[in-house]
């Protein structure tokens, strides 16, 4: 298992959330159906959404449908890097160069 993948409760989650522990920023949530990690689930964390098939799932839904024992949120914290400043100058002008 990856060191950075922790499985929480849709209680702790949605703390977690709300606390702004865990983001999009700093890592990727899935869905876990009983023991299956659900990757036809996507969650958008600071949209506060999961989406299936480009339709909006709800918390509710799942829980309705699953139970409250059944699904849990398996988060990954994942490195994130943005570019410096030098980086993006960089970037704008070498795509301005082939306008």
């Amino acid at each position: 298992m990856n060191r950075n993948l922790q499985i929480y409760s849709i209680q702790e989650f949605d703390e977690g959330v709300r606390n702004g522990t865990f983001t999009d920023a700093k890592g990727k949530a899935y869905i876990i159906i009983g023991d299956t990690m659900n990757t036809s689930y996507s969650v958008h964390i600071d949209r506060r959404i999961i989406s299936s098939a480009g339709q909006i799932v709800s918390f509710d839904g799942l829980l309705k449908a699953h139970g409250e024992k059944d699904i849990h949120v398996a988060y990954e914290i994942v490195e994130r890097t943005l570019p410096t400043l030098a980086d993006f100058i960089a970037y704008k002008q070498e795509r301005n160069k082939h306008k």
